[in-house]
């Protein structure tokens, strides 16, 4: 019944269980022993000596057999950590995976606060790997794949033959430019990105993946825009504050200059009458300029 029990228990288990050589050896030993003793009782009856000595030799071998093999798994048996070692690991790597789910968390937390997420392209298996926050960037489904092809269609298509042409020459030459480009995502929504990477290469300097992110920089685009038209803006104020306000302020200044205090000079009216004017223009173009300003 034992060697009977130890190979049920062995096919149970199947890969479960280390050394079943071992359990095996065990158990034709146990058989050849057990049948040894039984031949030992049998011979008062009947004289089976020969029979006898071929179990007898037979079980010698098996024990040799199964003490060199337990000799050659000693060490390795050593090595096997107790079950209490083994609860202790447990609850360690328990602990590892908590710190490591935390970190990935907060990771994640930050790729999705900076608007960007990392990216690896494998150049032997031709495939892109995206962390989660690509989802949001792309505005894609929940644990939705994007392949390269995809994520070449996804770039607004004056923009993608920029991207191939500088995509084959960070593999030609093993070094990545910075890229900006634009995305278009299934809700039709372009957005300005920006792609930076490394080149990862083996021991003979054969390229073997490329790393790094894309981060959504419209906003960044939009207020660049901005402070553009603003500038613009600023200029157009700039040429009518050197150029038209001055000139009118030159022209009353200049009229001034030749009005004469006495009361029978007819020249007075006239002076008088371009003052007018010219305050009137000065007036206008103040206005004009408040009106830009306004608009900014």
């Amino acid at each position: 019944m034992i060697p009977f029990l130890i190979i049920r228990y062995i096919s149970k288990q199947k890969s479960k269980i280390k050394f079943n050589k071992l359990y095996l050896l065990f158990a034709f030993f146990i058989v050849s022993c057990g049948t040894a003793h039984f031949i030992d009782a049998y011979i008062f009856w009947v004289p089976l000596y020969r029979l006898n000595a071929l179990l007898l030799a037979f079980t010698a071998i098996i024990s040799w057999v199964t003490v060199f093999y337990l000799v050659k798994l000693l060490p390795t048996a050593f090595a096997l950590k107790s079950p209490i070692e083994l609860e202790k690991e447990i609850e360690l790597r328990k602990v590892k995976e908590n710190e490591l789910l935390k970190k990935n968390a907060t990771l994640l937390h930050a790729e999705t606060l900076a608007k960007l997420c990392t990216w690896t392209f494998n150049k032997q298996t031709g495939q892109l790997s995206w962390s989660e926050s690509a989802e949001k960037i792309f505005n894609l489904p929940k644990n939705y794949t994007l392949s390269f092809e995809e994520f070449i269609k996804a770039i607004m298509y004056e923009d993608q033959d920029h991207f191939r042409e500088n995509f084959e020459k960070t593999i030609k030459y093993k070094h990545f430019n910075k890229l900006y480009f634009r995305i278009i995502t299934p809700y039709k929504e372009i957005k300005d990105v920006v792609c930076v990477g490394e080149v990862m290469c083996d021991e003979s300097g054969e390229v073997v993946e490329i790393v790094g992110t894309i981060q959504d920089i419209t906003e960044k685009k939009q207020q660049l825009r901005t402070i553009e038209e603003k500038n613009t803006k600023l200029l157009e104020v700039s040429h009518i504050q050197s150029h038209a306000i001055r000139g009118q302020v030159a022209t009353i200044l200049g009229l001034s200059e030749l009005f004469d205090d006495s009361d029978n000079n007819k020249q007075n009216k006239i002076i008088i009458e371009g003052i007018k004017v010219a305050t009137n223009n000065l007036d206008q173009l103040i206005k004009d300029l408040t009106g830009v300003i306004e608009k900014k």
